[in-house]
């Protein structure tokens, strides 16, 4: 029997890597002579429209003698997604965002790359409404959505994969002992100019907070755009800059945090797992509900697990209930979950593999 060929697409988000080592540990000796697995390793641009990106693309598949039966990715990258007889989009971050689709600022960039794909991996059946539906409410091509939870997110229930990227932290940053507050704001990429509601001296009475308090602030600017003026950060050595290209893999990051400041980004859905303090700082939530969508709704509690900050006055006060071990929100972060996970679990990798050997590749199961 001819052998099946898989291709899979590893950006800068870690689902695929998380597949790929479930695969070597527990599937490779029983499926290695039943597929082929090729990882394309997709450098990381900025404009992934750039003539050198989609030249490096394309001869890329040039170099491509038989077409894979699936391709998996975890970006956007359309022009590979179509060198598969199928293909499978693992999504990097739960919907809070509307889909480019119905987004009328972002459907020539982005709008189209869904139709070409045959599978959907989300977080949930609510991830249908967002995915399947054009801007117009009508079907948004024919794939399939798979509410199977995202493989990256299965290494955030595990004990020891928390205390081992603590433990990197701690070593690499001199942290030991701190409590880590992570600022990790979504991209904006607005026409006009982003007005921060913190002044410079804001950032310095937070960084007296954080000296006096024994924490840490660890910014992680989106990996396209800057929010914060950087001489607001300079000289505040409670204030660290790691952005994606010092520090790659998010999910350590986040396992290695105390408490999340964010705002419209996804990366609260993850944190979720960890069961820790979340708070939001949604500036500019009409301009970036007009300019971009948004799909969650600022005044349900579900969806919004933390309090909503506007100043820094109300930011301190969360820090100092958090400094006390005052949490207010532990019912809301459960509603939450209920809310955007289908399965709260660490089988993601199970059943994205399940999916793709037995009901795409269609292989028999060993017991079978």
């Amino acid at each position: 029997m001819r052998k099946k060929k898989l291709l899979f697409i590893d950006y800068i988000h870690s689902s695929v890597r998380d597949l790929m080592v479930y695969y070597d540990k527990n599937l490779r000796d029983e499926f290695e002579d039943k597929v082929d697995i090729e990882i394309y390793k997709k450098p990381y641009q900025k404009n992934r429209s750039s003539i050198l990106g989609i030249l490096a693309r394309k001869w890329y598949l040039l170099k491509k003698i038989r077409k894979p039966d699936l391709v998996v990715g975890d970006t956007y990258t359309h022009a590979i997604f179509k060198a598969g007889k199928k293909s499978m989009y693992i999504f990097h971050g739960a919907l809070t965002k509307q889909h480019p689709a119905k987004n009328h600022n972002a459907l020539t960039e982005r709008g189209g790359d869904l139709r070409k794909m045959d599978y959907v991996v989300g977080f949930s059946k609510r991830d249908q409404e967002n995915y399947m539906l054009d801007k117009d409410g009508k079907p948004n091509g024919n794939f399939e959505l798979l509410p199977l939870g995202l493989p990256r997110n299965d290494q955030l229930f595990s004990a020891d994969y928390k205390k081992e990227s603590r433990a990197y932290y701690d070593g690499k940053y001199n942290l030991e002992g701190k409590r880590i507050l992570l600022y990790a704001p979504t991209f904006r990429n607005y026409s006009e100019e982003i007005k921060l509601p913190f002044s410079a001296s804001d950032f310095d009475r937070l960084n007296e907070f954080f000296k006096k308090n024994n924490w840490v602030m660890i910014y992680r600017p989106h990996y396209i755009e800057n929010i914060i003026p950087r001489e607001y950060l300079e000289s505040k050595e409670s204030i660290l800059i790691l952005d994606s290209i010092i520090e790659e893999d998010s999910q350590k990051l986040l396992a290695a945090t105390d408490v999340l400041m964010t705002d419209y980004s996804s990366i609260y859905v993850d944190y979720l797992i960890l069961d820790r303090p979340i708070c939001f700082l949604p500036f500019d939530l009409d301009l970036y509900d007009q300019e971009k969508g948004l799909v969650i709704d600022f005044k349900d509690e579900a969806c919004i697990p933390g309090p909503i900050i506007g100043h820094a006055d109300e930011l301190l006060t969360f820090f100092n209930d958090v400094n006390h071990s005052k949490d207010n929100f532990v019912e809301r972060r459960a509603s939450s979950k209920a809310y955007y996970f289908d399965y709260f679990d660490n089988k993601s990798c199970k059943r994205v593999w399940e999916a793709i050997l037995y009901d795409i590749l269609d292989l028999k199961r060993k017991w079978s």
